[in-house]
């Protein structure tokens, strides 16, 4: 077997030579004697060492004459990395010695540890028969060099940067340096655009790529859970001890503070976290005076509805999405060339979350519509036409706050949820609501038809609105800070099931001067109303609700069949042939199960006794109808 010359020198030193050497830093080999020894191999000797110091040669093993010191010529990669590592002068000669070190076939060569006695009974043997001994000293790495591009922008980001994380993990970086604190969520494009031009700002020379941008996010977002605290980061709409916060959205971070009977446009001061979305346009600037009143012209719709839709733009804007709102659900109804889509844009749009999205088709699943409660105040849909009942449930839990489970990566189980909770407006042409459920937490409006005198573009309507613009959306706010005056002393006449708005309801009743109830009896009919209006695409619904009312002044009772036979006989007969109408008594018990919510919501209670042949039937009009 071969053995490399040099370290053969080293390991046939006698005992007496190996105790009497010093290890240094720059020479683990040196003699107190001046006996020459050669130094570890890549290391390299200290210029200053005295004359005679040995200095080695890099050692290789020929492929074809093992055993022989040869020269290799000098690799132009070699040289390259020697110079470009000047800071460490060892590393020049670490680096070509460990190349040529992996690219040496090493099988036959045996490596002696120099602490171990050469002439020790364990090496005593045949070098056939010796086990090669395991090196005991680790690898020398580099430890020291110019820091990364990477590492030198996260400075750069950590100085001008606060790292926060919400309750649901998401990582935020606040940028304190102007009169309000400037949120990003760290994994955003906001963000990854606002550190680019930040680092190309401390230094031009440092243009960050893409990969390396998501480096630093990913770097960033571990340290928000780490070194971050926990804060509460809001989306338009902030919920203060004794008021609310609105981010305008502008470019100097202007706030409006609303407390109760004051209003304030805040400058600067405040520390409320609000993260904005590319699509958020601002709120407009409020004028000194404010006229609730200017807006009623805008509003197409019957007059005992205008004041309804006012508190519904009022409560909606004052409410942020804390666990205890409950947002009503805004439906336009009306037929073409009503002005539903305008009344979306122009109108709502501008006063309770202005965004370039405007109206959107309405998305296919729950996890689509979360994300529109991630980035949106009010989400606006447009043109339904029908939902099915899921999709009914869906709105049910985005009114009143819900969240969704999903999957971080398709490869693995790790769940995380995201919050559904906003404000849905939906418009169309045809009711499109018959779940209860949903239908008690909605507030339908009907627009008039424009007759083509009254009919103008949207372009001419938005340019005469923006106008009046300032001094409507002040007497909003005005608005709001006199509600929050009265409501905690209110007393509630009608409750409905969106009791926070019937409140509102009661209270905006005592600042308008309005009899007490007013507003709250027209939110009840408005919801009694809207149950009749699903009914009439329905003919058995509409048949026992018309059966209902010509029997209000008892509650009928009879058999499956009595009913039967008593509906039958009040709808013409082009009904009694469709689809729609039972055939037997038997088919009309089974409808009566999915018709019984509906029907409730529209004033008519429908019980259905147990099986058997004289089951009986109570059907008994409860009043609650306008």
């Amino acid at each position: 077997m071969s053995i490399n010359p040099h370290l053969e020198e080293v390991a046939n030193m006698d005992e007496e030579k190996l105790l009497s050497t010093e290890a240094s830093d720059d020479h683990p080999f040196a003699v107190e004697s001046g006996q020459t020894t050669e130094p570890e191999m890549g290391s390299t000797p200290d210029p200053d060492e005295a004359p005679g110091a040995y200095t080695p040669a890099s050692p290789t093993i020929d492929s074809n004459s093992r055993g022989k010191a040869a020269t290799p010529a000098a690799d132009p990669a070699d040289e390259r990395e020697e110079a470009s590592t000047v800071e460490n002068p060892n590393e020049s000669a670490i680096a070509p010695v460990m190349d040529r070190a992996a690219s040496t076939d090493l099988v036959d060569t045996e490596i002696h540890d120099p602490n171990v006695d050469a002439n020790s009974p364990a090496n005593s043997q045949e070098p056939e028969e010796a086990t090669p001994a395991v090196a005991t000293s680790p690898p020398q790495v580099k430890t020291s060099g110019p820091p990364s591009i990477a590492a030198i922008a996260l400075a750069y980001i950590r100085e001008q940067f606060e790292l926060t994380f919400t309750a649901d993990g998401t990582a935020y970086a606040v940028d304190n340096s102007s009169g309000h604190p400037r949120v990003y969520r760290v994994d955003s494009a906001r963000f990854a655009s606002a550190i680019r031009k930040l680092v190309y700002l401390k230094n031009p020379a440092l243009i960050l790529t893409a990969d390396i941008v998501r480096e630093i996010q990913g770097q960033l977002s571990a340290l928000a859970e780490l070194i971050g605290q926990e804060s509460q980061v809001w989306l338009r709409v902030a919920q203060l001890e004794n008021g609310i916060e609105i981010d305008r959205g502008d470019t100097d971070l202007t706030r409006f503070r609303i407390t109760a009977g004051e209003v304030e446009v805040i400058t600067q001061g405040s520390e409320t976290l609000f993260h904005r979305e590319p699509s958020h346009l601002p709120f407009p600037y409020p004028a000194e005076k404010g006229d609730i009143g200017k807006l009623l012209p805008y509003l197409n719709v019957e007059e005992s509805q205008k004041r309804l839709l006012v508190a519904w733009v009022t409560y909606t804007l004052a409410h942020s999405k804390v666990s205890s709102t409950n947002y009503v659900v805004l439906v336009l109804r009306g037929d073409r060339g009503s002005g539903k889509s305008t009344m979306c844009n122009v109108i709502l749009g501008s006063l309770v979350g202005p965004t370039t999205l405007g109206v959107q088709a309405f998305p296919g699943n729950e996890h689509t519509l979360a994300i529109v409660a991630q980035t949106q105040h009010v989400g606006m849909f447009d043109n339904i036409r029908s939902f099915t009942p899921s999709q009914q449930d869906q709105l049910c839990r985005a009114a009143t706050r819900a969240t969704v489970s999903t999957r971080k990566l398709y490869t693995d189980g790790e769940a995380f949820t995201q919050s559904l909770h906003f404000a849905p407006v939906l418009n169309g042409i045809h009711p499109f609501i018959d779940q209860d459920d949903l239908a008690q937490r909605c507030l339908t409006i009907k627009l008039q038809p424009l007759d083509s005198e009254g009919r103008e573009t949207e372009q001419r309507l938005q340019e005469r609105f923006e106008r009046d613009l300032p001094v409507i959306f002040r007497g909003a706010l005005d608005l709001i800070a006199e509600i929050f005056t009265r409501l905690p002393t209110v007393n509630v006449k009608y409750p409905e099931r969106m009791l926070e708005f019937s409140q509102w309801l009661a209270a905006m009743e005592e600042v308008l001067n309005l009899p007490a109830g007013e507003l709250q009896k027209a939110y009840r009919d408005n919801l009694v109303q809207a149950m009749h209006d699903s009914l009439e695409d329905d003919p058995l619904a509409e048949a026992i609700l018309q059966f209902a009312k010509g029997n209000s002044s008892i509650i009928w009772r009879g058999t499956p069949q009595d009913l039967f036979n008593g509906l039958t006989r009040t709808v013409p007969a082009d009904v009694l042939n469709t689809a729609n109408w039972p055939r037997n008594a038997i088919s009309l018990s089974l409808r009566l199960k999915k018709l019984r919510p509906k029907l409730s919501g529209a004033g008519v209670e429908v019980t259905v006794g147990k099986r058997g042949k004289e089951r009986e039937i109570a059907v008994h009009h409860t009043g609650r109808s306008s």
